[in-house]
């Protein structure tokens, strides 16, 4: 009948529309994690009762955790950070915790002052970002963004090691030039000539400049 045929295709439509639905969140759910797995950062998001509910492929290399072992685990677990002095970090400095009680964006500073440890046991610098996630006013959760900061870390202490290095031996010359000048003005092998007065007046103080730092 012509009410059986229409309840048959308003019945197609529908499945139709349910298949579309179900397949385009499939395709965008596929997209997300393609493009959490292509990112160069560690990304892990916590749930507001701190459970871990994403964990993309940087945060497995990075922590040497697969996700099914951080899924649904707690973020003092899934991100065991620690302080400059390799210490846990305290309830009160827990940056998860006071982004998702604030509402606030977190950033570690620079040079990196927090740490974190893999599963294996490996300590290593990280610039750390975490921001709430919101829809409208109500937070749902806290995003953590983090790279391994080890090479930057030790690049920065080669500079500053050279840095160093050219000083003391730039310094070492100029210190013995320095000793010699001060015989002289104390005029221990004799006086100086006007001439030679000038000279160890105007040199020494520059020397006194150098050799002091």
């Amino acid at each position: 009948t012509t009410l059986s045929r229409r309840s048959f295709c308003i019945s197609r439509l529908w499945y139709t529309i349910s298949m579309f639905k179900t397949l385009r969140r499939r395709t965008h759910s596929d997209i997300d994690d393609a493009i959490l797995s292509s990112l160069g950062e560690a990304v892990v998001a916590f749930d507001t009762n701190k459970k871990c509910i994403v964990f993309n492929r940087e945060a497995e290399r990075l922590l040497v955790r697969k996700q099914k072992d951080a899924i649904g685990r707690l973020a003092r677990v899934v991100l065991p950070l620690l302080t400059e002095k390799r210490k846990p970090l305290s309830d009160a400095q827990f940056p998860i915790d006071r982004t998702l009680a604030s509402g606030h964006t977190y950033r570690s500073k620079t040079p990196p002052n927090i740490f974190i440890k893999s599963t294996q046991g490996h300590v290593f610098p990280i610039d750390l970002t975490i921001t709430p996630m919101k829809s409208g006013a109500r937070l749902l959760g806290a995003v953590a963004v983090f790279q391994d900061m080890t090479v930057h870390t030790e690049m920065d202490q080669m500079k500053s090691d050279f840095v160093s290095l050219v000083s003391h031996q730039l310094r070492t010359p100029l210190s013995s030039i320095r000793w010699f000048l001060e015989i002289l003005a104390k005029e221990v092998k004799g006086p100086l000539n006007p001439e030679q007065e000038h000279f160890v007046a105007s040199d020494i103080p520059a020397l006194l400049k150098y050799t002091s730092k």
